[in-house]
């Protein structure tokens, strides 16, 4: 699994200015047990997000 995501990141990079890489582990630290598979991307959402304005 790694192998293919660090293959696909390979292949984005000659293609994209900038690219955005957030490990799982990062997205896990901010869900707890009870957080359901919707609230989970939300969150996911909410990171990515915020990433990008700060690049903007």
């Amino acid at each position: 699994r790694c192998q293919v995501a660090n293959e696909g990141i390979t292949r984005l990079l000659g293609k994209v200015d900038t690219l955005i890489i957030i490990p799982n582990d990062r997205l896990l630290d901010l869900c707890d047990q009870k957080t359901g598979v919707d609230n989970a991307f939300k969150l996911a959402d909410d990171v990515l997000r915020h990433g990008v304005q700060a690049i903007a």
